[in-house]
């Protein structure tokens, strides 16, 4: 009897330390900072294929450059997907959250037009499609470069990049580094300080002293 009651505590405990719903939009955005490399790496192995195809003119290399453009494409849409998820959250604002989102849809159509590109019908296809396809692929790396940039200006702060860079280009990767993400003057300085504090303090209404104090502290102590 004792064994039965202690049982049946056991099962009661564990059905009260349940875990609730599982919040698929939540668990799907936070996948973000795994999916998001994989466009970038097949992104660089669409580039080695495509300089094989030039020197290598066999049907077997152009079916593996059309399967590793797909490849690149889902895998850009899942990135944004999932981008799109997680900063619904509200861990980031500001600007640069803002080029982030829509640079990295711009780069999923670009490649998907891209792929598209491959299925074109009649007697223009070849020139039309390779065409479409490398255009894609210089554009999909401008966007990707832009895109990477600007997730890494929300992960780890303003000036990330050029913090450390040679003095030579410092001053003109201080010049673009405000342009892209959005940081140039008061108004960008004050949205880039704002995101941070939302991703500090977790809680977008409660960012905003927080916000002032880091204004004041890089304006007045930095």
């Amino acid at each position: 009897m004792t064994g039965f009651v202690g049982f049946v505590g056991f099962v009661a405990a564990a059905a009260d330390a349940a875990p609730a719903a599982t919040d698929w939009a939540a668990f799907l955005g936070r996948l973000h900072p795994l999916v998001l490399h994989l466009p970038i790496g097949l992104l660089a192995g669409w580039w080695l294929v495509e300089l094989l195809a030039m020197v290598v003119r066999e049907a077997g290399v152009r079916r593996a450059r059309t399967l590793l453009l797909a490849a690149t494409a889902c895998s850009a849409v899942l990135a944004t997907g999932s981008g799109w998820l997680l900063a619904e959250e509200g861990a980031h604002a500001g600007a640069a959250l803002q080029w982030h989102r829509w640079l990295g849809i711009a780069l999923a159509a670009v490649l998907v037009a891209s792929l598209a590109g491959q299925w074109l019908p009649g007697d223009r296809r070849p020139a039309a499609a390779a065409t479409l396809r490398l255009g894609g692929l210089l554009l999909a790396t401008a966007l990707t470069a832009a895109t990477g940039h600007l997730g890494g200006t929300m992960t780890h702060g303003r000036g990330h990049l050029v913090r450390h860079a040679p003095p030579t280009l410092r001053a003109w990767l201080e010049r673009v580094d405000a342009l892209v993400a959005g940081t140039g003057g008061a108004a960008g300085a004050a949205d880039a300080d704002a995101g941070a504090a939302v991703a500090i303090t977790g809680d977008p209404a409660a960012a905003d002293d927080l916000s002032l104090t880091l204004v004041a502290l890089e304006t007045h102590c930095v």
